[in-house]
């Protein structure tokens, strides 16, 4: 048995099983450092929100009513009466808190801030240009690394323009703007494959005979929901630091199973799973068109700068995958095979980031590296001084890759 409790101590890789509701890892973070007869010039960043509550009561409810159905048959084990206890105690204490930032998430983005300013410089930080989504966790997320940025560097936020996007926009919602995406999203075959994929993966699961003494009218589906809402109530629990607080414990197993059927989601519906083109990466297009934009505008400037925006996981896991970062990128068409391929945890945990940072020397000739969560990755090309490439390749690269 595991127990994945809202300790912020419990170990990495039994958080790597929360998958994309994993706390932001900080253990092993390496980061090549500035070439000789080089300074940082420019920051160019985009971030996932730091740990939040959950969005909704919707999992929660889904097991409560059907635990209440049972309770009222006098149907439930012990382990599901305090199951049942527990989870009406979790939604009293996030009521008034669904989908907002917790202190876990606001330190991981302090965190972020102070690492970039101490690794790169106070000059690149003195004028910023800050983009933010405008979900509350996202405003709050901002908060913080700004917050960070002025208590090591008060001048630091002076020179500042801050611009809160509304909900529809395509430059960091694009999952939500793009028409043919969201067909594809709602009505797309690879919902059948993954519940193809779920229902062989779950088939013989019995987890919930732990909660029901006669489970003889459970049905397959529900057995399969049951493991799936409880996995996703378990998988968060390390992000919300509330004191005294416990949650289920599940055996080891089916934190397995439930972390495989969210991976392959995730992957399937905004990863480059194979089989429908691109569409689910291609649709950040607009967010690589814009770090060119601003990354020209800048180093035409000469003037040290920190572009910051901060989104969402839906924005993060395409956006890898377009950039051709390795472990973000790799494509395959069989659900059975994605685990090993890809992982959301390692791509989108809880304050995922993708950090472009610029260097030049006297002569203006500019070098760029790429870290996703804080260490280094290759852009997919040649160098011959990684992790740094020249920003002339780079950016013919990209060109080429938004005019297909």
């Amino acid at each position: 048995m595991i127990s994945i409790t809202f300790s912020v101590e419990a170990t990495a890789q039994s958080h790597k099983l929360c998958g994309t509701y994993m706390p932001y890892d900080t253990l092993g973070l390496s980061s090549a450092e500035i070439p000789d007869g080089y300074q940082v010039c420019l920051i160019n960043h985009v971030t996932r929100h730091g740990s939040r509550y959950p969005v909704s009561d919707k999992e929660n409810q889904w097991l409560i009513k059907l635990l209440e159905a049972q309770q009222h048959d006098a149907n439930l084990t012990d382990t599901g009466t305090a199951l049942l206890e527990l989870l009406l105690k979790q939604n009293r204490l996030y009521a008034g808190k669904w989908g907002t930032l917790t202190d876990v998430g606001a330190a991981q983005q302090r965190g972020i801030a102070q690492r970039l300013f101490r690794g790169y410089g106070s000059e690149v930080f003195k004028t910023l240009s800050v983009w933010v989504d405008s979900k509350e966790r996202c405003q709050q997320s901002c908060e913080a690394f700004l917050d960070q940025l002025a208590t090591l560097c008060p001048e630091c936020i002076d020179d500042k323009a801050l611009t809160v996007l509304p909900r529809q926009n395509s430059l960091l919602n694009f999952f939500e703007t793009n028409v043919d995406y969201l067909e594809f999203k709602n009505h797309g075959a690879w919902a059948l494959q993954l519940k193809a994929f779920k229902e062989h993966l779950l088939k013989d699961n019995k987890l919930i005979d732990r909660y029901i003494v006669n489970s003889s009218t459970i049905t397959q589906s529900q057995r399969s929901e049951f493991l799936l809402n409880l996995y996703n109530t378990i998988a968060i629990a390390p992000d919300i630091p509330l004191p005294n607080f416990l949650t289920p414990t599940i055996d080891e197993e089916s934190m397995r199973l439930g972390w495989l059927v969210q991976n392959a989601h995730q992957y399937m519906e905004k990863g480059p799973y194979g089989g429908f083109g691109q569409l689910q990466v291609n649709i950040s297009k607009p967010l690589l068109q814009d770090f060119i934009t601003t990354t020209d505008k800048a180093l035409v400037s000469s003037v040290p700068l920190s572009i910051l925006r901060f989104a969402h996981a839906e924005t993060i896991i395409p956006f890898a995958a377009l950039l051709g970062i390795p472990e973000a990128s790799q494509t395959t068409a069989s659900a059975q095979d994605i685990a090993t391929i890809w992982k959301d945890y390692q791509v989108s945990p809880m304050a995922a980031n993708i950090v472009w940072v610029f260097c030049k020397d006297a002569t203006n000739h500019y070098l760029v590296k790429m870290m996703l969560n804080e260490r280094d990755v290759a852009f997919p090309l040649e160098t011959t001084r990684y992790p740094w490439y020249s920003w002339d390749d780079v950016r013919h690269y990209y060109l080429q890759l938004l005019n297909q």
